[in-house]
């Protein structure tokens, strides 16, 4: 893909099974650059995830996928995870990825206001995240969309802090 035009259209859904290869090499391809970016000494978690895994996670968690519709075609370009906590009303969101030459376009917009609109649903009260605090735009991102740092620790070799935005409730 060579990139979208400013004012694509993006739809944001529930992922499907048929997905999984697809956000498979999204996660990949993103989070290689988020571990550049992060100057992240070794190897992620989720580059190791196999299509099963992404697989398994679309059938027992709550995926979404940003998806670019024009003219026909249909090509995910972002995705999250979301599962719940046993707490019931918190939520964890892991696997946000970006297809590399669409970023800062709008796509993790759509993807984070989707976020909100399920943890309405859901009557949410937190959602949590972690991200390497060394990536200065990401981080920005989350804080521009109401996250908040609330710890830190460095047990994975990089200063990783545990994010968090609280919903009315």
């Amino acid at each position: 893909m060579s990139g979208l035009p400013a004012a694509a259209p993006v739809l944001v859904r529930r992922a499907v099974p048929g997905d999984a290869p697809a956000l498979h090499a999204l996660i990949r391809d993103a989070m290689r650059l988020y571990a550049e970016a992060s100057a992240i000494p070794g190897p992620l978690e989720s580059l190791s995830e196999s299509v099963d895994d992404v697989l398994r996670h679309i059938r027992e968690d709550d995926v979404l996928v940003a998806e670019y519709r024009h003219e026909g075609r249909h090509e995910p370009v972002g995705t999250v995870r979301l599962s719940t906590l046993p707490a019931k009303d918190i939520a964890y969101l892991s696997r946000f990825a970006v297809a590399p030459d669409v970023q800062r376009i709008g796509v993790g917009g759509a993807l984070m206001h989707a976020v909100d609109l399920y943890a309405a649903e859901r009557g949410l009260r937190r959602i949590r995240l972690h991200t390497a605090l060394s990536n200065d735009p990401l981080v920005r991102f989350y804080r521009a969309r109401g996250f908040r740092v609330a710890g830190s620790e460095s047990s994975r070799g990089y200063p990783r802090g545990r994010l968090e935005k609280r919903y009315p409730g």
